[in-house]
């Protein structure tokens, strides 16, 4: 018997099944997922840190299932999203004999989901992959949509591929051995569907006192990854390329991307770039007359209170957007914006001028420390 998915993500030449995990026993993953796929081989690509707390269960899962599996562990960090371990990952497969007839399970954060989809994606001109999401910041934003990749020198997911997968599990309860920074990181991309696209969120969010006030809440958690997943399904399936609407899940991406690479991928992670890139994007957008400075005000308010206060100093606007230049999103003279204009409204402009974002990074690095939680 077929289980049902929870939620379909339809595009024109395919539908990808969403399951939430909560309530469902382990084993469902195995029944409701994989073995309606019928794979001849599996390969289990995970980091070191989620194997050793998750990835040996799911291996005797699989294997007692009666599943040949072959288990790919990589380093945990950004610098692992490279064409080199992407070479090295493949290489792996043709090792380990997967055919077009297997599947890659892909067992963690955002790094394993967009490296292993993207091989996936590649190998033998693409074979199936199964997205299981372990951090925050995957299952509510990189393992939905179908955009996988690796970073090129200081470029953010310069190579890529829209390449859907056959199914997402989300999982909640993984959360619970999430290192406290990752699940505080993680809020900014929530943030970004509150304030963009879910109006509701928002005011869930904004009467919270504290991200820690939520760190342990199960109930809460579930909901938070169910609202920002469906958010995600409507604007990918609607604008799988990205061509349009999707740009709006952009927001903050531009300037936190400058950022991250800045850091050289170990200063700030995702999320911490992203709340900062909101905060620019918001600062443009009153400078700019896009953004209620009223709005403004109190949407940067809401990101400082929130969010994790990394230090900037050292930083240099310049520097940044130069930086910005190797963005996806900039095309020649063309600089994409994205700004929230009220609770989940959003509003994309697509020719914003060099100086007027200079400006805003040069505000946002330069404010007082008294004043501010970002310096």
């Amino acid at each position: 018997m077929t289980v049902p998915p929870d939620l379909d993500m339809r595009y024109p030449h395919c539908t990808v099944p969403v399951f939430f995990a909560d309530g469902r026993e382990p084993a469902e993953l195995e029944r409701a997922v994989i073995r309606p796929l019928a794979p001849d081989r599996i390969a289990l690509v995970s980091d070191a840190n989620v194997f050793a707390r998750h990835g040996y269960a799911l291996e005797a899962l699989l294997a007692q299932a009666g599943h040949v599996v072959a288990t790919v562990v990589l380093q945990p960090g950004e610098e692992t999203k490279s064409p080199e371990v992407a070479a090295e990952v493949a290489g792996a497969f043709c090792e380990n004999g997967l055919s077009r007839r297997s599947l890659v399970l892909a067992l963690g954060g955002g790094v394993v989901g967009d490296l292993a989809g993207f091989v996936a994606g590649i190998y033998m001109r693409g074979i199936r992959y199964v997205q299981v999401p372990t951090s925050l910041l995957a299952q509510v934003d990189s393992a939905v949509g179908g955009k996988v990749g690796v970073n090129l020198h200081d470029a953010k997911n310069m190579l890529g591929l829209f390449y859907q997968p056959a199914a997402i599990w989300v999982d909640t309860r993984y959360l619970a051995t999430l290192p406290e920074a990752e699940y505080h990181g993680a809020f900014g991309e929530v943030l970004k569907y509150a304030l963009t696209l879910d109006a509701t969120l928002y005011e869930r969010l904004a009467a919270l006192p504290a991200v820690a006030a939520v760190r342990g809440d199960a109930a809460f958690n579930a909901e938070l990854v169910r609202r920002c997943v469906a958010r995600k399904a409507e604007v990918a399936a609607a604008d799988e390329t990205e061509r349009g609407l999707r740009r709006v899940l952009n927001f903050g991406h531009t300037a936190g991307h400058a950022l991250e690479a800045a850091g050289e991928y170990r200063r700030f992670c995702h999320g911490e770039a992203v709340a900062v890139g909101m905060v620019v994007a918001q600062e443009l957008g009153r400078r700019l007359g896009c953004v209620d400075a009223a709005w403004a005000e109190a949407s940067i308010a809401c990101i400082r209170r929130l969010l994790p206060a990394p230090a900037l100093d050292g930083l240099d606007a310049g520097a940044l957007l130069a930086a910005m230049t190797h963005d996806k999103k900039w095309s020649g003279s063309r600089r994409c914006f994205v700004f929230s204009t009220g609770p989940g409204r959003h509003r994309i402009e697509d020719d914003v001028p060099a100086e007027a974002v200079a400006a805003a990074l040069r505000h946002v690095l330069a404010a007082d420390p008294a004043a501010s939680a970002w310096v």
